[in-house]
């Protein structure tokens, strides 16, 4: 995951709207002034789109669900989750 998002970081730069982007694959402290945001990545190497959490707390309910992008069966152990950290412009 590190790779694909160092690899697009110009992307997801004006995606995001920030002017610098810092791609470390450690536990993120909190900090005053930094916006923090979590996102959930299918498993599926083809696929990595991003779960809404409905579908993790489904996952996490024991409930069969699949992803809305590319119909693979999930499962709540076998998801990646990216944590954002950055400061508005």
């Amino acid at each position: 995951m590190k790779d694909y998002l160092e690899k697009h970081q110009d992307t997801f730069k004006d995606k995001i709207n920030v002017e610098n982007l810092e791609i470390i694959s450690e536990d993120l402290v909190e900090e005053e002034g930094k916006i923090f945001a979590k996102l959930n990545v299918c498993p599926n190497k083809e696929c990595s789109a991003v779960l809404k959490d409905n579908i993790i707390t489904k996952l996490k309910k024991k409930t069969k669900v699949e992803c809305p992008h590319c119909k693979s069966g999930l499962n709540v152990d076998a998801i990646n989750s990216v944590t954002l950290s950055f400061e508005k412009k």
